[in-house]
């Protein structure tokens, strides 16, 4: 038997106690069933913060036909962007969490491609969300790891009245909040997707201890440039890299939603490149954090069965394919895809494979799998 230190007892006695009280010691809020066919006024009225000159309106393609979601919780709003299916009274809900640092609308063409094999998948409704001080939800007062990010979505959902369990999709750095969420509340997953998506692994890549203070430089950098009324000129000029979340015409996403996450990246009030330094800054302790919680798993499985599809793009190396190799082994019911063909910005450039090798092939592992214990209301 493996043994267990005594910080692992104590993470242990933590998470025993984590579903029912908040970091801040209030209680966690139970969720509300049946959903509603509309959510209250509270949910969908506007962020309580209005910017000077506004941000641009969050519809993603032409005919969005889409609803934004404001919900209040412990003094934020979070916006999420919803899409009902119609043509089914039950199914899935899917939560997808984008990239670091990206937001919600880097999966505009992957929720244009998605809309029409929502039924045949069984999806009732897939949500976009957008951490605090990205897209269109408040800034966060002080950096929010990732256990605070996804309290945060829980009530901000729990306001909402959408009940768990979720299919979360987690793309790059949103996988280590849904890697955490499914680690604390395995009985709210639903089913768990990965895209390319951050591990515990960073933890042995020293790289990481020049990258992440050369990122906080090259934002500090980005915000002097803004301030001074350059930025988007030294965007357009193609000085800014797409991994730095300034998302280029060639990108393979609806134009009207690349001019909007630009305008969101040069807003003058610099929500945006704030909320990306503070999240730099955060990565190496949310990813630590996470580890701590699978070393203090007392089963095989630290995710337990919860059916969980792994996507890696091969051409990142030998390193990350095995990485990878190790996240599958999380959980009991795994499946992993490594893919030669696609790189890391695989929902800008391939939504459509995002589909066909990813969400598709998911849905038949969970058609599969043995079932889950769900949260109950």
């Amino acid at each position: 038997m493996k043994s267990i230190s005594f910080i692992s007892v104590l993470l242990l006695l933590f998470i025993s106690t984590i579903s029912s009280t908040t970091t801040s010691g209030t209680p966690e809020p139970s969720c509300f069933c049946p959903i509603p066919a509309s959510a209250s006024s509270e949910s969908v009225s506007t962020p309580s913060v209005t910017l000077s000159p506004p941000l641009p309106s969050p519809t993603y393609f032409p005919g969005d036909w889409g609803t934004s979601y404001y919900p209040l919780f412990d003094g934020l709003r979070m916006h999420f962007r919803c899409w009902v299916n119609p043509n089914i009274t039950s199914g899935e809900t899917m939560i997808l969490d984008s990239g670091l640092p990206f937001f919600s609308t880097s999966f505009s063409a992957v929720i244009e491609e998605l809309i029409p094999v929502m039924t045949a998948n069984s999806i009732k409704r897939a949500c976009v969300v957008d951490r605090h001080g990205y897209g269109w939800s408040q800034p966060a007062p002080y950096p929010f790891d990732s256990f605070e990010s996804v309290r945060r979505m829980r009530g901000s959902l729990n306001a909402m009245n959408l009940c768990p369990p979720f299919v979360l999709l987690g793309w790059s750095w949103g996988s280590i909040d849904v890697q955490t969420w499914a680690a604390y509340y395995p009985s709210e997953v639903r089913g768990l997707i990965t895209v390319d998506g951050s591990d515990i692994g960073m933890l042995k890549d020293p790289s990481w201890d020049t990258t992440i203070p050369n990122l906080q430089t090259l934002f500090s950098s980005y915000i002097v440039q803004n301030n001074n009324g350059l930025l988007r000129d030294y965007g357009d000029d193609g000085f800014i890299d797409e991994f730095y979340g300034w998302i280029k015409p060639t990108a393979n996403i609806p134009t009207g939603t690349i001019t909007k996450s630009q305008d969101i990246f040069v807003h003058p009030s610099n929500r945006y490149l704030t909320t990306s330094k503070q999240e730099f800054s955060i990565m190496m302790s949310s990813a630590d954090f996470l580890n701590q919680t699978y070393e203090a798993a007392t089963t095989a499985y630290p995710l337990l069965n919860i059916p969980f599809f792994i996507y890696t793009c091969g051409t990142n190396g030998v390193d990350w394919v095995n990485r990878h190799n190790a996240m599958a082994l999380l959980s009991s019911q795994s499946s992993h895809h490594v893919d030669y063909t696609t790189t890391h910005l695989i929902p800008l450039e391939h939504a459509n494979l995002v589909i066909d090798d990813i969400i598709v092939p998911f849905f038949d592992l969970l058609a599969l799998s043995s079932p889950t214990s769900a949260t109950t209301c």
